[in-house]
């Protein structure tokens, strides 16, 4: 009981600060109000950007699992966002950059493996 007094008391502080800190700086109501509505507006676009993030796909590398999340999250604001397109260009291409690099590696490793398997006599992949 006295802890659910103590966090009215606070709220109540905060509460009268905020008044007292919008009543100091001039602030009307209408712009009280036009606050709260553009803090509605942007919740929903919000909202829409994380909804899109949860609904990616994601796989076993971080740093590619990152860049998905970002590159959902800038489709999803697309219709608010002026710069989506040229950061979506930029993401795009940073992911296929990434993901080549990745199939690059796997082919040397499976190349290399396999010059040790078929005797290599002890030189270096690639020379025989």
């Amino acid at each position: 009981m006295k802890r659910n007094s103590q966090q009215r008391t606070y709220i109540r502080t905060v509460l009268l600060s905020i008044i007292g800190l919008l009543f100091m700086t001039g602030c009307t109501g209408y712009q009280i109000e036009s606050l709260g509505n553009e803090l509605n507006e942007v919740q929903g676009k919000v909202a829409s950007v994380a909804s899109a993030v949860g609904k990616q796909t994601y796989g076993p590398d971080e740093t590619l699992n990152l860049l998905k999340a970002l590159q959902a999250g800038n489709v999803a604001s697309t219709p608010f966002n002026p710069y989506a397109l040229p950061i979506g260009v930029g993401l795009t291409g940073i992911i296929t950059m990434l993901e080549a690099l990745r199939r690059k590696e796997k082919g040397s490793r499976k190349h290399a493996e396999y010059e040790l398997r078929n005797g290599n006599n002890g030189k270096p992949p690639g020379k025989k």
